[in-house]
């Protein structure tokens, strides 16, 4: 499952789930001190207990009474005490915040707390099993932050010493070995990842290195990738692969935008220049989001467009079937009031979208040719004093979550089982 989530004029936004990263130096990383012993975590961090080995079946989902979306919102409405959540499937995902780390295994009805202690934060989950977190780890008279990897849902947690990942703040991995670790800022208008790759579940980080940039120059620091950032582009990259999508946020409306793209680490590189849909953004103004993969083939791109006179603004999406060599268009959703509630995409397969629109959910079945407008009971777009969604997450068509925040109080956790039509706020148990 991936997840997007990005603002309008953002300067740049980066690959699943992603959000952008700490800002980097143009300097070239320190020298790397690699140590790929694997130790256990010290006697006095004492393992969380042990989850559930059956899970229990779902009660139904209940809900504490709330006021209407445009009614008093004064009455205190039980909150969760984390911020982001991931749901690998209806029963099983994470949930972290500042100061924890939980998870379910019945759907979201309960949490068990499996935080390691001195958590500083919580990188990526790939399965129910599989995570990756930091924390606070004492040497001598210092504290400094330590790598750390469960296999067993938190259970225990365990310490690697590898050190060059903390150049970086964003974790991707493919599966139990494969993986990437990033940053992404920017200095004087020029966006800057830093990218490191481990084959060994996290023990070692490499620089991921490629041969040149999308202009055919060789690249100056291994590990970094500059693209532009005030432009809007957006770029995702994986192990071999890299794409980076053109914006034109600082120049004039265009009726076409550029798309790159290496699937051999530079070696070589592919163009393509993609044409606008007909209509009011065509020439228009362009913000693109990285794309977003379904295996190695099946990619969708969307596209915040805006018309010359920026007064209009809409989504356009497009497929691409060969690794993202050629993109064709799908689909535009245009009358979108307010931009910035274009901000959480949930593509969970190549055919099923989910994408904010104004307070509206906007849902596709059939890989983004068609959309339909959803008018639930939650609001999916800011409002002063009201109840709305600021992160969701479906696990299949049907089945999804929302945390609903009022004016940045602390969230309130809802389930949908009818693909976000209905929304029910969930009664849930934090257990130790």
């Amino acid at each position: 499952m991936r997840h997007i989530r990005i603002s309008w004029l953002l300067l740049v936004v980066f690959t699943v789930s992603c959000s952008a990263g700490q800002l980097l130096s143009e300097a070239p990383p320190s020298t790397l001190i690699i140590d790929k012993d694997m130790t256990t975590i010290p006697s006095s961090w004492t393992p969380q207990p042990t989850l559930p080995s059956t899970v229990p079946p779902s009660p139904p989902i209940t809900s504490t009474p709330s006021p209407d979306l445009d009614g008093d919102t004064t009455t205190p409405e039980p909150s969760v005490p984390f911020y982001r959540l991931k749901m690998i499937n209806t029963l099983d995902g994470w949930a972290w915040g500042s100061d924890g780390v939980w998870r379910t295994s019945n759907g979201g009805q309960s949490w068990f707390d499996v935080a390691p202690p001195d958590l500083w934060y919580f990188l990526y989950a790939l399965d129910a099993q599989t995570a990756w977190a930091t924390a606070r780890h004492s040497q001598g008279e210092e504290a400094q932050e330590v790598l750390l990897r469960t296999s067993d849902g938190g259970v225990n947690w365990i310490l690697i010493t590898e050190i060059s990942w903390r150049n970086v703040d964003q974790f991707l991995f493919y599966d139990q070995q494969n993986g990437l670790s990033y940053g992404c800022g920017a200095a004087a208008g020029t966006g800057i990842c830093t990218i490191y790759e481990t084959h060994d579940g996290g023990l070692s980080w490499t620089p991921l290195e490629f041969a040149t940039d999308h202009h055919g120059d060789p690249i100056d620091w291994p590990g970094q990738y500059l693209f532009c950032n005030i432009c809007g582009d957006a770029i995702k990259f994986d192990l071999d692969r890299l794409i980076l999508v053109g914006g034109n946020m600082v120049q004039y409306a265009s009726t076409t935008f550029p798309v790159w793209i290496t699937q051999d680490r530079g070696q070589t590189w592919h163009y393509q220049e993609v044409s606008l849909p007909a209509g009011k953004f065509n020439p228009g103004l362009i913000d693109p989001y990285p794309p977003v993969f379904f295996g190695s083939l099946t990619g969708i791109l969307p596209l915040k467009l805006a018309n010359e006179s920026y007064n209009q603004f809409g989504v356009a999406f497009y497929l691409t079937q060969d690794g993202g060599l050629t993109w064709s268009f799908q689909s535009l959703i245009e009358n979108v009031s307010q931009v910035n509630s274009w901000s959480i995409m949930d593509f969970i397969s190549s055919q099923d979208l989910f994408i904010s629109c104004d307070a509206d959910l906007c849902a596709s079945h059939d890989g983004g040719q068609t959309w339909q407008r959803l008018s639930p009971n939650l609001s999916f777009s800011y409002a002063e004093g009201q109840r709305y969604v600021q992160q969701f997450d479906f696990a299949d068509p049907l089945t999804g979550w929302a945390l609903v925040e009022i004016d940045g109080n602390q969230p309130t956790l809802w389930k949908t089982l009818d693909g976000g039509q209905t929304w029910e706020q969930l009664s849930i148990d934090i257990l130790p």
